[in-house]
């Protein structure tokens, strides 16, 4: 056998013991990419990640109101309330981050109005959820009032509340379907 045959056959066996684990290797990057997507085909998201409706208590008892909350990709909360006209506020703007152990932390902030809709305060919230299971979430709030700049805030322990809230869940149309084309 001449050393050109001896190195050939060298370069074809470093090829094959190479092949069989890179072969092992892109079977699991595409198995980890296809995990990384629901059965529909959207990209997975953190179990907080959607829309809740959410009841709202003062932890004195002094009120209790129904809201809609949203926790959206890249940390956007969003939140308005049952009674938002009645006690004229803003819808609520703030981010979330993940804390660890279905624990989620929200600060958010949104403006209060005078009775001829001039913004008199900005309010400031700051709270902590943990998801009990998927649908169910449960958390506590402390509320400041700041000046319209959103500085000088102070505490109103008074005001702080607690929340449980259920997940919005998409559903099927039970009567209409989509025009054919």
């Amino acid at each position: 056998m001449t050393i050109r045959k001896c190195i050939e056959n060298s370069a074809t066996a470093v090829r094959r013991l190479l092949m069989a684990p890179l072969g092992l290797l892109l079977a699991t990057a595409l198995l980890a990419a296809a995990k990384a997507q629901a059965q529909d085909g959207a990209v997975q998201t953190r179990p907080i990640e959607g829309s809740w409706i959410s009841t709202v208590k003062a932890l004195n008892g002094s009120y209790s109101f129904t809201a809609l909350v949203s926790f959206a990709a890249g940390g956007v909360w969003l939140a308005t309330g049952s009674n938002d006209r009645i006690n004229p506020v803003s819808p609520l703007h703030g981010s979330w981050k993940d804390k660890g152990h279905n624990q989620f932390l929200v600060t958010a902030d949104f403006f209060a109005f005078d009775s001829l809709g001039n913004a008199v305060a900005m309010l400031h919230i700051v709270g902590e959820n943990e998801l009990k299971h998927d649908g169910e979430l449960i958390g506590v709030g402390e509320f400041s009032v700041c000046d319209v700049q959103g500085e000088n805030c102070q505490r109103t322990p008074q005001n702080d509340f607690s929340v449980t809230a259920r997940r919005i869940v998409p559903a099927d149309l039970t009567e209409l379907t989509l025009p054919p084309e």
